[in-house]
């Protein structure tokens, strides 16, 4: 059991960083409409993406998360990245200008719902093939605007044991088109806590409970490794490919993923 001292410690962090993040949600809206003019119906993808970064940036501050990078993050074409939980946006943000693809879902959350729409979210509805040959359409635009399309394609997240086989259905986008694809491999390490139970977001945990346990943890410390950019491929090799190469970068710095299976539906 915990001592009183160590109770009393995680409340002060709990109480001090709600606070914090209750001036981030209300700065971020107002942000989002008196200077960024984001509800606008037709978006400028740059202005929303520059804003997420922003804001994510203050975000991972607030919850005692810092981000190192390796490798060359991209500058244009998409970005795929193994998949833990709601924390994966805000970190791949501090270093590129992404605009991310999301489960239509996402969209209906409080408040949550519609910062994600603020910041250009894509939204998709995997169980319709005709949505995924859609996002051809959307990406242009977003790309055309300077930023990178960012989304995850294990399409669940994990608990960052292992990294499931990519769906390749998003990859199409890159046929017949000179847009690179490049992988992402996200990892988390803390000193107090654990990284599956307190930072991953994952199986059927539920959002407020685990974002409270969160705010009492510190010292999270977060890596992006970039792998280098595919190109020319068609979209089961680009998956399969960067799917590999993110395996190998893990495993390049001591880390031995299990194997990923895709549960039996």
């Amino acid at each position: 059991m915990p001592g009183l001292k160590t109770i009393c410690l995680k409340g002060w962090r709990l109480v001090k960083k709600s606070v914090l993040f209750s001036g981030i949600i209300v700065g971020s809206l107002a942000d989002s409409v008196f200077r960024a003019g984001l509800p606008s119906k037709h978006p400028a993808y740059r202005k929303r993406a520059e804003w997420l970064a922003k804001w994510s940036r203050r975000t991972l501050k607030v919850l005692d998360i810092t981000v190192q990078a390796e490798g060359q993050p991209p500058a244009a074409g998409l970005l795929a990245s193994n998949h833990m939980g709601y924390l994966d946006i805000l970190v791949l943000a501090t270093n590129a200008l992404i605009v991310n693809v999301a489960k239509a879902e996402v969209k209906q959350w409080p408040i949550f719902g519609w910062l994600v729409a603020a910041a250009g979210t894509l939204f998709l509805r995997r169980e319709r093939r005709s949505d995924v040959k859609l996002m051809a359409s959307q990406f242009l635009p977003v790309l055309s605007d300077g930023c990178v399309i960012s989304f995850f394609p294990e399409a669940t997240s994990s608990n960052g044991r292992q990294i499931l086989p990519f769906h390749s259905g998003l990859f199409a986008v890159l046929e017949n088109t000179s847009w690179p694809a490049t992988g992402a491999w996200i990892q988390y390490q803390m000193d107090e806590g654990s990284v599956e139970d307190d930072v991953c977001y994952w199986g059927d945990m539920t959002f407020f409970p685990h974002f409270l346990k969160l705010m009492t943890r510190t010292n999270i410390r977060a890596k992006i490794v970039y792998t280098d950019p595919v190109k020319g491929l068609g979209r089961k090799e680009t998956a399969s490919q960067l799917h590999d190469r993110i395996i190998a970068l893990a495993a390049q710095r001591g880390v031995t993923l299990e194997p990923g299976h895709r549960p039996s539906q």
